[in-house]
């Protein structure tokens, strides 16, 4: 269909178009749709593959801080620190939004950039953390059931953390590993200078930051069956690249245009996206790990407490006894 919509848009701009001049591009479509599906078909089986021992998403799981963050770990101080925290951030990105959109003759084209895709769905996730924060405020603490709403909030918000965190890494690998040095070596100054402006480092590291400082202060886990929204999320940018390409005439990134290396770029591309994953993946495990020796040392110290005071009450006990023996 993209392809169809791209001899479409040639016509009309008065291009003769013939079946032996769009055969290649036909071709490069098939190849590239192949290869999205074999992608996308590999993440669901692996994703299906591992769905045992995921998480149950709860208000208290994403709203609440994790062990290590020692500030008013427990308790609702606990809550309104992380609530603090995430309804900052979405400030943040809100205003760096209006500064990127305001005065810009060309502000609908930054929707076209995978960037803002992630940044505007990193907005969405600090917003909705923030009100499930708030809501659990708003509990009494002996509340533990929870509606359907707040079941579907505590989902919605660790669904797209499982998206945001590795996400974010992929676009920041992108764009200083490839984009910056492509930039240099071809000399275009202007993009160079897009590149390392206050507005880019906010979307390519400072937001990056945030969600890593956001995910080592709550109890959420990314599990691999979360890669299939991972991919999905990557897989529905590039189809609506293919789809704005076709009606526009101008690709977004450079490793997307089609050319006899673009299935190697959308290989590299898909295997810096699961590497993302992974590696949001074992941070889960090695957090989960932390998380579940600080919960056993909290219950010896418990047990221990009890212990002592048991002991304190046994030896008051006595030292009575022997008080009441000795006056007789």
């Amino acid at each position: 269909l993209a392809w169809v919509l791209h001899a479409s848009a040639l016509k009309a701009s008065g291009i003769q178009v013939g079946p032996l001049t769009m055969l290649p591009a036909a071709a490069l479509y098939s190849i590239l749709g192949l290869e999205l599906i074999i992608i996308l078909s590999a993440s669901v089986g692996l994703s299906h593959h591992y769905r045992g021992g995921r998480q149950h998403p709860s208000l208290r799981l994403v709203a609440t801080m994790a062990w290590h963050c020692r500030l008013s770990s427990v308790g609702r101080r606990g809550v309104w620190v992380l609530l603090a925290f995430r309804a900052a951030s979405a400030a943040l990105f809100a205003g760096t939004l209006v500064v990127i959109t305001k005065d810009n003759p060309h502000s609908a084209q930054v929707l076209f950039f995978f960037t803002t895709w992630n940044f505007c769905l990193q907005l969405v996730y600090f917003v909705l953390a923030s009100l499930a924060g708030a809501r659990l405020l708003c509990k009494p603490p002996w509340a533990l059931l929870e509606s359907p709403a707040e079941s579907m909030l505590a989902s919605a918000v660790h669904a797209l953390h499982s998206v945001c965190l590795p996400s974010s890494l992929l676009v920041s690998v992108v764009l200083w590993g490839v984009l910056l040095p492509q930039a240099f070596s071809s000399g275009d100054e202007r993009a160079v200078a897009n590149i390392l402006s206050p507005v880019s480092f906010m979307q390519h590291a400072v937001n990056a930051l945030l969600l890593l400082a956001d995910f080592s202060c709550n109890h959420i886990l990314i599990d691999p069956s979360s890669l299939v929204l991972v991919v999905a999320w990557i897989t529905s940018y590039v189809l609506f690249e293919w789809f704005a390409h076709a009606l526009n005439g101008w690709w977004t990134y450079f490793f997307l245009t089609l050319s006899n290396t673009t299935p190697i770029w959308y290989a590299v591309l898909a295997l810096v996206g699961v590497g993302a994953h992974v590696l949001a993946v074992v941070l889960s495990k090695l957090k989960g790990r932390q998380m579940q020796l600080a919960q056993e040392a909290t219950a010896e110290t418990g047990v221990h407490s009890s212990l002592a005071a048991a002991g304190a009450d046994v030896g008051d006990e006595l030292e009575s006894s022997t008080s009441d023996y000795t006056e007789i």
